[in-house]
């Protein structure tokens, strides 16, 4: 019997030790937005990414994207778990709207303005040749807002244990 506690004992240990370090690097993580590095995206790309993101989810009286980590979550969602065949494909769409932006604009993606991006687009709407990277973007932002904590908590008022 006493062998059996022993080993409930180090099983519950070793379990709390797992448990700790996983904490401790879940709020490492918690980087500023200057100091993430992405994982699938250039840090230009990424930066043009999350000002397209923050054209969508603007900041109001509601959390924007950038505040919310929309970006970060896009940058590993894609890096992570999509295939590689879904990463060509995203990377062909996205490098399309990039050197449209470029050509256009005369700037390269990293030194531009949200008032550029929107300016270019809400001029663009009806360009088809990036219609399917931006409503990629679209979906994938707006997938990242309402299921991020705050906004399901705060706004959305998801309960997890309902009754209560």
């Amino acid at each position: 019997m006493k062998r059996r506690k022993l080993l409930k004992g180090i099983l519950f240990g070793s379990s709390g030790l797992v448990l700790s370090a996983s904490t401790i690097n879940l709020l490492s993580s918690c980087e500023s937005f200057e100091n993430y590095k992405p994982i699938f995206f250039s840090k230009p790309n990424f930066w043009f990414l999350s000002q397209l993101c923050e054209i969508i989810i603007p900041e109001t009286d509601s959390s924007g994207a950038i505040t919310l980590k929309i970006p970060q979550f896009i940058d590993i969602l894609i890096g992570e778990s999509y295939t590689i065949d879904e990463q060509k494909k995203f990377t062909e769409k996205f490098k399309i709207l990039v050197s449209d932006y470029e050509q256009n604009n005369k700037k390269s993606v990293g030194k531009q303005s949200l008032e550029d991006i929107l300016n270019k687009f809400s001029t663009d709407f009806k360009n088809l040749k990036n219609k399917s990277a931006i409503d990629e973007i679209r979906g994938l932002t707006v997938w990242g807002f309402k299921t991020s904590k705050e906004i399901a908590t705060k706004i959305l008022n998801y309960n997890p244990i309902p009754g209560y």
